[in-house]
């Protein structure tokens, strides 16, 4: 599986690609308009209510905490087992992911762990691989040196023969699915701290107003709200409501 912030760096070939749904590399449906056919992986940085195949746990990104609440809330929604991506440090420490997951009595079963280690060669984690993780990981980054288009590097995955099996048929969501998702986020206003105020604080910077993804609704994230009510047409108070959230999350 490869996978690039840049999608015209990335060769055909490939059995699977990894992409973004959201942040500030949302390659995720140019990555399935350029390899029809081909398994993609769409992955979340801002967890939340975000729908994705997995969620991305590194710096700036989701923590093991966000991490593992994401998915929780995925497995409620009858996804088929999200995947967790992380350095395979991230997976093993104390209060990593496999912790994390643990404690929110998550069965290494339900999920897939997609690490990332290199300098190892091509190898998936494991107790008979690198020994670093002791359970077998789903797949393992295990390089950022690959060759791709026109003299660039990419990341390279190798997976289990069985990544992509056994996924159920999807189950169709109710049909006010949108207005329940809304009702159920929080209002948000300066003084708010949280995953979902670094989720607004993501979501606002991708679409051109940009401020730090800390968590902390500050003056500074209140503008860039302002900025996108502003772009959007909606009242301008600086308060993330359910309109503001449908503006924010709009493909």
């Amino acid at each position: 599986m490869a996978d690039s912030i840049t999608v015209a760096d990335l060769p055909a070939g490939y059995n699977a690609y990894l992409g973004y749904v959201d942040g500030l590399y949302r390659t995720y449906n140019e990555l399935r308009l350029k390899f029809p056919g081909v398994p993609a992986v769409g992955l979340t940085v801002l967890g939340g209510f975000a729908v994705a195949d997995g969620c991305d746990i590194e710096t700036f990104d989701l923590t093991p905490v966000t991490g593992a609440e994401w998915t929780a809330g995925r497995l409620r929604a009858g996804a088929h087992r999200p995947i967790s991506y992380a350095s395979v440090s991230n997976m093993t420490s104390s209060g990593g992911v496999l912790p994390q997951l643990t404690a929110r009595g998550i069965a290494r079963s339900q999920v897939r762990l997609l690490s990332a280690h290199y300098g190892a060669g091509e190898h998936i984690c494991g107790p008979g691989t690198c020994g670093l993780m002791s359970v077998d990981a789903d797949g393992t980054q295990w390089t950022d040196q690959a060759r791709g288009n026109g003299g660039s590097v990419i990341d390279a995955s190798v997976l289990r023969d069985d990544f992509f099996s056994g996924s159920p048929a999807p189950v169709p969501p109710p049909s006010n699915w949108q207005e329940q998702m809304m009702r159920a986020l929080p209002t948000l206003r300066q003084g708010a701290t949280g995953t979902d105020v670094r989720s607004v604080q993501g979501l606002c910077t991708a679409r051109g107003h940009s401020t730090a993804i800390d968590g902390i609704f500050g003056p500074a994230t209140e503008s860039a709200v302002r900025g996108v009510q502003a772009a959007a047409r909606v009242t301008v108070d600086g308060i993330v409501g359910p309109v503001t959230w449908e503006k924010l999350m709009a493909v």
